[in-house]
This record gives structure tokens, sequence and C-alpha cells, in this order.
């Protein structure tokens, strides 16, 4: 435990931690979130919303 602001994620034991990459740590969860939103949408429109439009 010697970074509390780098935790291990069991899924990425193979990538290094977050805190390697400075230009993308702060925005990570951001980025995380976007593209979680975007295949929402995308999953959205064109399975069940396919059945409205």
């Amino acid at each position: 435990m010697s970074s509390p602001l780098a935790p291990t994620i069991p899924g990425m034991a193979g990538l290094p931690p977050l805190s390697e990459f400075p230009p993308i740590g702060p925005n990570y969860g951001a980025l995380l979130v976007g593209t979680f939103l975007s295949l929402m949408y995308v999953s959205f429109r064109f399975g069940a919303g396919a059945v409205w439009y």
C-alpha cells in the first residue's frame, strides 16, 4: 500500500496502475462514464429503441 491513489483492480492485473498515466489519470472516471453512457444509448437506440422508431 505505497500509493493509496492507485488502487489495484482485480480485472486489470496485467495493466499498469492508473498513476502511471498522468494525462488520463484525472479524467479516467469521466472517460469510463462517457463510454458507458454512449454504449447504453447506442444499445437502446438500435436495440429496444428500434421498436418505437
